[in-house]
């Protein structure tokens, strides 16, 4: 096997708008994929996934990674993923 360099991050918060704990409801109770999919490609996407914040004190978010199952990345997140020619699969969120 081909060594790799891997690390663990960890999310710090810092603010209001990189909140410990985003508080928020997605507007589909369950995601069409399982947390572990294997082929993530395979998997046709047929809704439109929207969170909306609930916590009344954020008025904007900047943050590149969250969450802990689900994670919700920025944009420049997939840029820098896409720099690095890391696979993946984004699904939009509004």
């Amino acid at each position: 096997m081909t060594e790799k360099n891997y690390f663990i991050v960890k999310y710090k918060e810092c603010g209001a708008e990189c909140p410990i704990h985003l508080s928020g409801k997605l507007n589909h109770p369950r995601l069409e994929w399982d947390t572990f999919e294997t082929n993530p490609n395979n998997v046709v996407i047929e809704k439109e996934y929207e969170f909306t914040v609930t916590d009344r004190q954020i008025k904007s978010l900047d943050f590149d990674l969250y969450g802990l199952q689900t994670k919700f990345v920025s944009r420049k997140f997939l840029e820098t993923c896409e720099d690095l020619n890391v696979k993946f699969r984004a699904v939009p969120l509004k």
